[in-house]
């Protein structure tokens, strides 16, 4: 008994067993080590050969030269399949697993028997019965409204990616509240509509939106009212995000861009036309217009102003706006146009200015009175900037109307009027008399 104690007391001493611990301690430090050192070797190199010489067959890696098995690799590609014997109808037999649906999880795990046209009533029983087994009823029923969704949407010649988006949102709505009847349908529109007005080029009216879904568009507000609701409770949910997202209505900078592309417009008249309605939003000018209608009236302004050769018909029919309409827009926003468009625009529109009356004076005079009247309008027009008699940037235009009256009188074209200036650009008669002074003060001064 006391050899047997003796030795338990030299097993269990301290510093031995301190000393055996930490042995155990290193050993699997220095097998993690290796384990790291191995994972950073290249998948292709062989530890036994020291070469670069390891291949895939079939996944597993084995060394050409020497046979050394390094393992397995797993392919996380697309699982493709070859059903050669068994598919008479496709041209290309392979086939390849479709990825899980993020949206419809559940309903990814299973299969869909395709439509036919010329299936009989018990192979529809069928499709349908397979249907109702396949996942449950929440994503049966999302199922079914992206479809729609999509198919509206895809006729209307909206693209996939909105689509997609769309789908996002109604499923975020679907998972916080259910709704029913016109209310469901409102939110399934206003997700297609706000998926829209996330893409440029894309937006769509509420009008537009009323029409693919076919619904009223009473109930288009509404509905949108109630996803404005639900988005921004889904918001306050989310505590993740520092920003909460506002989903307005549109405004007529969202359509400048589809309109201008559907009218094949130039990128420079594009540009024009968005600031012209950012400048109209901004002025809070034709309040009681429609967006649609706000922006085929920038459109036909800047097109009648630069002499873009675009009908007020084209513009109606590519805006879904009237051409009454059209023209009261017009009509309100050519008082203001010096305000709307920028500085750099209206002095070309005051050099083109004076070049459209030399055209008249070439009609009803001669190429050489036209010639010279455009050369010496140009140089007063430098000198009265150089001169700063501008009361404004703004005013070009009007110093334009000035220099060409002032030219007029003093060449004694007497069959170009005084109202043929102010019809060109929309200017009042006090406003081009008021400059053609300053410049007649400035160039008696000279």
């Amino acid at each position: 008994m006391e050899s047997l104690n003796d030795f338990d007391k030299e097993l269990f001493d301290k510093e031995l067993f301190d000393k055996e611990l930490f042995d155990i301690i290193d050993e699997f430090k220095n097998k993690d080590k290796e384990k790291k050192e191995l994972k950073e070797i290249d998948d292709e190199f062989c530890i036994n050969c020291n070469q670069n010489t390891i291949k895939n067959l079939k996944g597993e890696l084995i060394c050409s030269l020497c046979g050394y098995f390094s393992g397995i690799k797993i392919d996380n590609g697309a699982e493709w399949r070859y059903y050669g014997s068994e598919d008479s109808k496709a041209s290309d037999p392979n086939r390849c697993g479709m990825p899980t649906n993020s949206l419809l999880p559940e309903f990814s795990l299973g299969s869909v028997i395709p439509y036919s046209r010329s299936e009989s009533s018990n192979m529809k029983k069928i499709r349908n019965y397979a249907l109702w087994n396949n996942g449950c009823y929440k994503e049966r029923a999302l199922y079914n409204v992206f479809s729609d969704m999509e198919n509206r949407a895809k006729s209307a010649g909206i693209s996939s990616c909105i689509i997609e988006e769309a789908k996002y949102m109604y499923k975020q709505i679907s998972e916080t509240k259910i709704s029913r009847g016109d209310n469901r349908k409102g939110i399934i529109a206003s997700c297609i509509f706000i998926a829209c007005k996330k893409f440029d080029k894309c937006a769509r009216s509420n009008k537009e939106i009323a029409e693919i879904f076919k619904i009223e568009s009473t109930n288009m507000t509404k509905g949108f009212k109630k996803f404005n609701e639900i988005m921004l409770m889904i918001e306050k949910d989310n505590k993740n995000k520092k920003e909460n997202i506002e989903y307005t209505i549109s405004e007529s900078l969202d359509f400048i861009n589809r309109f201008c592309s559907n009218l094949n417009l130039e990128s420079d008249t594009n540009e024009l036309c968005k600031y012209v309605c950012k400048k109209i939003e901004e002025y809070d000018l034709v309040s009681e217009n429609t967006p649609t209608s706000k922006a085929a009236g920038t459109i036909y302004l800047v097109s009648y102003i630069f002499n873009l050769n675009i009908s007020k018909s084209d513009i109606s029919q590519t805006c879904l706006t009237s051409e009454v309409t059209i023209s009261k827009c017009f009509g309100k926003l050519i008082d203001y146009y010096i305000h709307l468009f920028p500085d750099n625009w209206l002095r070309f529109l005051s050099i083109d200015f004076i070049h459209k009356i030399g055209e008249n004076i070439q009609k009803f005079y001669s190429v050489e009175a036209c010639k010279e009247f455009i050369k010496s309008s140009l140089e007063i027009l430098e000198v009265s900037l150089k001169e700063n008699i501008l009361d404004d940037k703004k005013h070009i235009t009007y110093l334009s109307g000035g220099i060409v009256y002032y030219q007029l009188i003093l060449r004694n074209f007497t069959n170009i009027s005084i109202k043929d200036i102010c019809v060109i650009y929309n200017m009042n008669e006090t406003q081009v008399l008021e400059y053609y002074e300053k410049v007649k003060k400035l160039l008696s001064k000279m």
